[in-house]
C-alpha cells in the first residue's frame, strides 16, 4: 500500500470550504458522502474513493477554529505503488482550482527509494574519501594533508576548513563523538576538487621533465598524453575506462544527493542515474582493488536497482 499526505489551507467559510471539496471530488469523478464531525477528535472527515488512472482512496480532514485560516489535511492510500508525480498530476493539480497549493510532506514510495538509495550514496562518497586517502598516502606520505591540502587551500568546505568543522563537533556539548580524518569533513564538490587540483599540480612537475610535445607525431603526442596520464595520481586511475570520467559523476551524483538529504523525494529517473554511476564506480575503483571490496560495500542493490 502506498500512502501520501498532503496539506493547504482555507481562508474562506466553512460552507464555503465544503463547497469547494465538493466541487474538487466532482471534477475528479469521485464516488463520495457529505462531510461530517467526528466527535471523538473534533474534525470534520470527508472520504472520497478516486478511479482515474489509478484508483486511490481520499481521507480529506480539516477543524472549523476560529483561525485566520484552516489546515486541511488530504491523507491518500492507494493499492498499487504509483510515482509521486502521478499523484500530484492527479490531485494536487486539480486541486489548485479551489485551493492554494497542495504541499506534500509525506509519500510512502518516495520514502522507500529513499531508504533505498541513502546507502548507497553513503558508500559512494566514502569510497571517494577512502581512495583519497589511500592514492595521497602513496604519492605524498604521511603529511600529505598539511604539506598538500593545507598548503593549497584544499580543506575548505563552504565557509569552513575542515579543522573548524572537526573542532565544531568535538566542541558540541550535544553529543559524543568519534574524530575522524579531516577529509571526513569536507562536502563532496571539496572531494572532486582535491582530485582535480592535485592532477594539475601534478602535471606541471611531470612536465619539467619531459620531452616538449610541439614537434610530435599524433602517434607520439597520443603516446605522450597516456605516458603523462600515467603519472597522475588520480587521473591514471579514473579517466582510462571506457571514456568514462568519474570525477565529472561526482557533480551528478552531489545534486541528487543534496536532494535526497534534506528530505526530497527523487524520481524514477534519478533512481535510475544513481544506479548507472554506482555500478561505474564499483567497476572502476572497488572491483580492481583501488578501495576496499567489502561485503556490504557492492554499490549494487540487487532487489531495488
Amino acid at each position: 500500500m502506498t500512502q501520501a499526505r498532503y496539506y493547504t489551507a482555507f481562508q474562506k467559510s466553512q460552507d464555503e470550504l465544503e463547497a469547494s471539496l465538493y466541487a474538487l471530488l466532482d471534477d475528479l469523478n469521485a464516488a463520495y458522502e457529505e462531510a461530517r464531525a467526528n466527535p471523538l477528535n473534533g474534525y470534520y472527515e470527508l472520504e472520497a474513493l478516486v478511479a482515474q488512472n489509478f484508483e486511490y482512496s481520499l481521507n480529506i480532514q480539516w477543524k472549523n477554529e476560529a483561525n485566520i485560516s484552516t489546515l486541511i489535511t488530504f491523507d491518500v492510500e492507494l493499492d498499487t505503488p504509483v510515482e509521486p508525480y502521478r499523484l500530484d498530476e492527479a490531485l494536487a493539480v486539480p486541486a489548485q482550482v479551489y485551493f492554494s497549493p497542495l504541499i506534500l510532506v509525506y509519500n510512502s514510495y518516495g520514502r522507500e527509494r529513499s531508504l533505498r538509495l541513502f546507502p548507497l550514496l553513503l558508500d559512494l562518497e566514502n569510497i571517494l574519501r577512502e581512495l583519497i586517502i589511500s592514492v595521497m598516502l602513496t604519492h605524498f606520505g604521511s603529511s600529505w594533508w598539511e604539506d598538500v591540502i593545507v598548503t593549497n587551500n584544499l580543506n575548505r568546505s563552504s565557509n569552513s576548513t575542515a579543522e573548524q568543522n572537526r573542532a565544531q563537533e568535538i566542541d558540541s556539548k550535544l553529543h559524543d563523538y568519534l574524530a575522524m580524518h579531516y577529509l571526513y569533513y569536507l562536502e563532496l564538490k571539496a572531494l572532486r576538487e582535491i582530485m582535480e587540483k592535485i592532477d594539475e599540480l601534478k602535471e606541471a612537475d611531470v612536465k619539467t621533465r619531459m620531452t616538449d610535445p610541439t614537434h610530435l607525431s599524433r602517434a607520439n603526442r597520443h603516446k605522450w598524453e597516456q605516458n603523462l596520464i600515467a603519472q597522475l595520481p588520480f587521473a591514471s586511475i579514473l579517466e582510462n575506462y571506457d571514456r568514462v570520467f568519474i570525477k565529472d559523476k561526482i557533480s551528478e551524483i552531489r545534486e541528487l544527493r543534496n536532494r535526497l538529504v534534506h528530505g526530497r523525494y527523487l524520481t524514477e529517473s534519478n533512481e535510475q542515474i544513481i544506479s548507472i554511476i554506482c555500478q561505474q564506480i564499483h567497476r572502476f575503483l572497488v572491483s580492481p582493488g583501488y578501495v576496499g571490496n567489502f561485503n556490504d560495500r557492492t554499490l549494487i542493490n540487487l532487489q531495488g536497482l
